[in-house]
């Protein structure tokens, strides 16, 4: 009964965050020590979703797999795969309405090629996903498309060693490959803001117009293209971006827009 009171406790207070809680390892060099600094680093987004699905569920004495890690959630701990006698605490953070979320570096301060910056030809992927749609019956379903980029995900993360992300990821699509185009849209789009394999992935191979991937990755491009066309919420803004550039890029785009 008190386990089932405090459960509920914890639901109602992350009623009243803004986002969904994140889950942390301990990082320090040496747990054990009382005189170091404790440092903590955050699982990646998908991970800490598959975290917090499984601390939802009623049953949580079962070992959480993830791609290098168990995780127990009865001991709060992080269990290495490689290694178990390497172990460290974990813990779970609400993130209140009023909290400052840390910028994703390894997201916006993405290292760019010195030889190609951008790629003026790509129309956002137009070509890439037309080649995909090409290859596809006329009247093809959104669920099939959907269970392709499914597939296809699956595949990328495997040859990654990212299989629990995209197993996560392959799971929330087909959970709408039967619904509503629009459901479809904002599923591809909350799934590729995610931390993930995915969104680097995908903007590596739009930008070197990698067609060795189209069969894979052209699928979710093909939603996401069009979700941008299709749902109808486009604002026009300006946007920026940081990145570390040396002498030879930023001479690029000098050219590029003079």
């Amino acid at each position: 009964m008190v386990e089932l009171m405090t459960n509920h406790m914890v639901r109602v207070a992350d009623q009243h965050t803004l986002s969904p809680p994140q889950w942390y390892s301990q990082s320090t060099s040496n747990p054990r020590s009382i005189n170091e600094k404790e440092e903590w680093t955050k699982y990646s987004d998908i991970e800490s979703e598959i975290i917090e699905e499984a601390f939802n569920k009623n049953n949580q004495t079962d070992l959480l797999e993830l791609d290098n890690y168990w995780i127990d959630l009865t001991q709060s701990l992080q269990i290495s795969k490689s290694d178990k006698t390497q172990q460290r605490q974990i813990k779970r953070i609400l993130n209140n309405r009023n909290g400052n979320k840390c910028l994703r570096e390894e997201r916006f301060f993405l290292p760019l090629p010195i030889g190609k910056p951008f790629n003026e030809w790509s129309h956002g992927g137009y070509w890439f996903i037309n080649e995909w749609q090409q290859k596809q019956f006329k009247n093809i379903s959104n669920c099939d498309k959907v269970e392709q980029a499914a597939n296809g995900i699956i595949l990328e993360g495997n040859q990654l060693d990212k299989q629990s992300d995209a197993q996560w990821i392959a799971q929330k699509l087909r959970a709408v490959k039967d619904k509503d185009e629009p459901e479809i849209y904002k599923c591809c789009i909350k799934l590729y803001t995610y931390d993930s394999f995915l969104y680097s992935l995908l903007n590596k191979t739009l930008r070197e117009n990698d067609q060795t991937k189209i069969d894979t990755l052209g699928p979710f491009c093909h939603y996401l293209y069009y979700s941008w066309y299709n749902l109808g919420t486009r604002t026009t803004l300006k946007v920026y971006r940081g990145a570390n550039l040396g002498p030879d890029a930023i001479e690029q785009y000098k050219r590029a827009v003079s």
